[in-house]
């Protein structure tokens, strides 16, 4: 007997052989093979089958009345591994407690042998603070700007000795440049003064010659906005002294602090 219902199911269906081989586009032998129960339905064909037949797969695999489905084959036994005897594996000794690492150590090559030196700890010594370093002489420029200064002042060679308390050529460099700063800040404030070769005469001084012999007044103006009025009573390359016309005071002005100065009366260029 068949292990399918396909035959009893066409014949219900009212279709032949080859009406089913016709629509199923399966050989009419293979479907004479599959009713006779000489080959089981393929899936591909088992598909085809179910949708021509209007049947599940599950009807056209039921099988023919009058036979019961073969069992299904029992399983193969899976072999048995033989039982391994398990040897008990020895317990390792504990473990040494760890000795701490020693001191680094520094090699230094001695005789071609490396003899270990351990690393000094102790703190390095603090520095001793150094001593300033002294001065050094007084350079050729400084000794020649001193007496450059001394000649336009008026002052020879001795009285330079004499006022610094040793010779130009044994002043250090600090004394000389201090001997410098002195000389031109007293040639500046005390008037005291020489014309430099081919430097011409001293134009605004014979002005201001004219102005204190005529007694003629002048008001200055400083750059500060400050101003004053007054006759001349003394004037240097850097100053100008004036007798105030209002309290009568003598006020000293700095020539580099004055904007500009002028007359309050009419001047006699002729005189």
């Amino acid at each position: 007997m068949p292990n399918n219902s396909l035959r009893p199911i066409r014949e219900r269906k009212g279709m032949t052989v080859a009406q089913l081989a016709g629509k199923t586009s399966i050989s009419i032998r293979t479907l004479q093979a599959y009713e006779a129960g000489e080959r089981g339905i393929a899936p591909d064909d088992l598909r085809k089958l179910s949708r021509v037949l209007y049947v599940s797969t599950a009807d056209l695999l039921q099988p023919s009345e009058g036979q019961s489905p073969s069992p299904p084959p029992p399983p193969s036994p899976r072999p048995i591994a033989p039982a391994v005897e398990l040897t008990p594996q020895p317990t390792p000794p504990p473990r040494p407690p760890i000795a701490p690492s020693p001191e680094p150590v520094r090699r230094t090559q001695v005789d071609g042998n490396r003899t270990p030196r351990p690393t000094p700890t102790a703190p390095r010594p603090a520095r001793e603070p150094r001593a300033p370093k002294p001065p050094g002489p007084a350079t050729a420029g400084q000794i020649e700007q001193i007496r450059h200064l001394a000649r336009r002042m008026g002052i020879d060679e001795p009285s330079l000795v004499e006022r610094f308390g040793a010779p130009l050529e044994s002043l250090d460099h600090t004394a000389a440049r201090a001997a410098i700063t002195s000389l031109r800040t007293e040639m500046e404030e005390s008037g005291t003064w020489q014309p430099r070769v081919a430097e011409g005469p001293d134009q605004e001084g014979e002005y201001l010659r004219k102005l204190r012999e005529h007694g003629i007044p002048i008001e200055i103006l400083l750059i500060n906005g400050e101003r004053f009025a007054g006759r001349i009573s003394d004037f240097t390359p850097y100053v100008i002294q004036i007798r105030d016309r209002t309290n009568g005071e003598e006020v000293t002005v700095r020539k580099l602090a004055i904007a500009y100065y002028h007359t309050l009366e009419p001047v006699n260029d002729a005189e």
